[in-house]
């Protein structure tokens, strides 16, 4: 559970490169791949609490690539 922005923040700490990277890839926009990687952490806050915490990672990727 998110139970406050601190837990929130090191996962995008973390994370943020690996989807701005792959938004990057599969738009070919930097612009673009900004505003995919804001929805897809976006996504992440609101359906944190539903999800297996165990492939945080790859469902990040996984969004980021579908948004693209």
């Amino acid at each position: 559970m998110l139970t406050d922005n601190r837990e929130f923040d090191e996962i995008y700490e973390e994370y943020k490169n690996l989807v701005l990277k792959a938004a990057y890839t599969y738009s070919g926009n930097y612009d673009v791949a900004e505003d995919i990687t804001q929805n897809t952490f976006l996504q992440l806050y609101i359906y944190y609490n539903h999800m297996n915490h165990s492939n945080i990672k790859s469902w990040l990727y996984t969004t980021a690539k579908n948004y693209a």
